[in-house]
């Protein structure tokens, strides 16, 4: 799909974390394995970075946080959002 976290459709990243809920539903049991966790944002970022299981660890790290870090920013600005309302 998109070369980069900055190319991504918000709506469709937003969908894709929706299918991993150890990412973002602190009810389910896996919500606290960090393992599991990396295991989701790793197949994150293969839908979203193309050519992500030939870079080396280094760069898959860097990709991976960049994702988690835009997925913390989605968050807090929905709660920001919300307090408002």
């Amino acid at each position: 799909m998109a070369g980069n976290q900055e190319d991504v459709d918000i709506e469709l990243f937003i969908g894709e974390v929706k299918n991993y809920p150890e990412i973002w539903n602190v009810a389910v049991e896996t919500y606290h394995d960090k393992k599991k966790k990396r295991g989701a944002w790793i197949n994150i970022c293969r839908v979203f970075c193309d050519g992500f299981d030939e870079k080396d660890d280094r760069d898959k790290n860097e990709i991976c946080n960049k994702f988690i870090q835009k997925w913390k920013n989605i968050k807090d600005s929905y709660t920001k959002s919300e307090k408002k309302n």
